[in-house]
């Protein structure tokens, strides 16, 4: 049977279609080496309040796990105090705020506080059930000299034993026809992720409803694995 990898640079408070992702997968990649891109899902995301944005000071260009966060405005009592606004009557806060303050209050850089409340995301998410959330500028699993984007990809795939490597709809940016036909080459089959963003009663009005992850969790807690598993598959 295949084996699927998928990968993604470590975004901010995630919403629900990289999840959906990570559960379509037999293994994750997280790719912190790439390019930081300034107001991108980088540093930023919507709660059904509106955005919150970590700053940041540079240096640019760099890697995301290079990039500093700018500690001279108060951004992380602003963040916790529109995450108590927007959630603290909802049915599950308590049982995920005070980790997600925690990871904040502790920030030190913006890679960091990214991957630290990732941990929690997935394993509230039951996304940790196998051992499939890897870094790719941890030890044996470094690739960061490749700059190709399909051969960053193939080489992951190597790496973890994977034969399939799955993508979201933002990738046909950079895979095409041509980039399949490599990878099939180099023994990976190339498949597309089809999501449909659920409705769980959510605030409409902020991004179409697509805001991070932790909307859904202080609403349905222990449901929102399902929520998520069945809002999207791989096309056939």
């Amino acid at each position: 049977s295949e084996v699927i990898l998928s990968a993604h640079q470590p975004n901010h408070l995630p919403g629900l279609q990289l999840f959906n992702k990570i559960m379509l997968s037999d293994a994750f990649m997280h790719v912190p080496h790439c390019q930081f891109q300034r107001g991108s899902w980088h540093h930023r995301n919507y709660i059904d309040s509106g955005l919150l944005t970590v700053p940041v000071t540079g240096p640019y260009p760099s890697a995301i796990d290079e990039v500093k966060i700018d500690f001279t405005k108060p951004w992380q009592r602003k963040h916790i105090r529109a995450i108590e606004i927007a959630y603290g009557n909802e049915p599950f806060f308590e049982d995920y705020f005070p980790d997600i303050k925690y990871c904040i209050d502790n920030a030190v850089t913006l890679y960091s506080l990214n991957r630290h409340l990732m941990n929690w995301l997935t394993t509230w998410l039951g996304c940790d059930k196998f051992d499939k959330l890897m870094y790719s500028t941890d030890g044996v699993m470094a690739i960061t000299s490749i700059k190709d984007p399909v051969d960053m990809i193939i080489k992951m795939c190597q790496l973890v034993g994977a034969d399939t490597y799955l993508s979201n709809e933002g990738a046909r940016a950079y895979i095409g026809p041509e980039e399949e036909k490599r990878m099939a080459e180099a023994g990976v089959a190339h498949r597309w992720q089809q999501f449909t963003q659920p409705y769980y009663g959510q605030e409409l009005a902020i991004n179409h409803g697509m805001l991070s992850v932790i909307d859904l969790l202080f609403a349905k807690g222990p449901k929102s694995h399902d929520i998520i598993f069945n809002a999207g598959t791989i096309a056939p």
